[in-house]
């Protein structure tokens, strides 16, 4: 992930590390280059930049998943999960 000319609170960011977190009191919480696993450990989803206020205000600028087709999936407690039956 690149990211040019960020600045999050007036501070520039260059080149942040996975789940980069910047909390701006009583306005927000900045998370950069957010990785979270998903499809029971056998994907990835990134956020460029996702921010939560105290308002309850959840923004996500830039969101990509995926997951690896050789990795059988794990049942997600309370989300619908598909498979392909087998041949």
């Amino acid at each position: 992930m690149h990211i040019t000319n960020l600045k999050v609170g007036g501070v520039p960011v260059i080149a942040p590390k996975a789940n980069l977190t910047i909390n701006i009191p009583l306005v927000a919480k900045v998370v950069v280059n957010e990785q979270v696993m998903t499809a029971g450990g056998a994907g990835i989803a990134v956020n460029a930049i996702h921010v939560r206020t105290p308002a309850g205000v959840d923004i996500m600028v830039s969101h990509a998943r995926a997951a690896r087709p050789d990795r059988p999936r794990q049942a997600v407690p309370g989300r619908l999960t598909t498979r392909n039956a087998p041949a």
